[in-house]
């Protein structure tokens, strides 16, 4: 069994390409020693280019508004088949 691995970011105060290129590298090193691992990576992404991230690739899951009718609140994985849509 590989280890699912799971991220908690918050770069509301951060750069946002620093800070994407410093998630990339890590997933790069932890991909690197666990190949099959599963990753979750949840945050407020709402000021952030995901494009790297989406291209690494993670697909994001949250689809629908988490504040008014904006997403700020997503998370990316590589394990997407696991994710099932939330029921009310």
């Amino acid at each position: 069994m590989s280890p699912i691995n799971w991220y908690n970011i918050s770069p509301a105060r951060c750069n946002g390409h620093n800070t994407v290129s410093y998630i990339t590298e890590c997933l790069d090193n932890f991909m690197k020693k666990h190949p099959y691992a599963g990753i979750i990576l949840t945050g407020d992404f709402n000021r952030l280019n995901d494009r790297m991230l989406t291209s690494y690739p993670l697909k994001q899951s949250v689809k629908g508004a988490t504040r008014h009718t904006s997403i700020l609140d997503k998370i990316y994985t590589n394990i997407a088949d696991w994710y099932n849509k939330p029921v009310a």
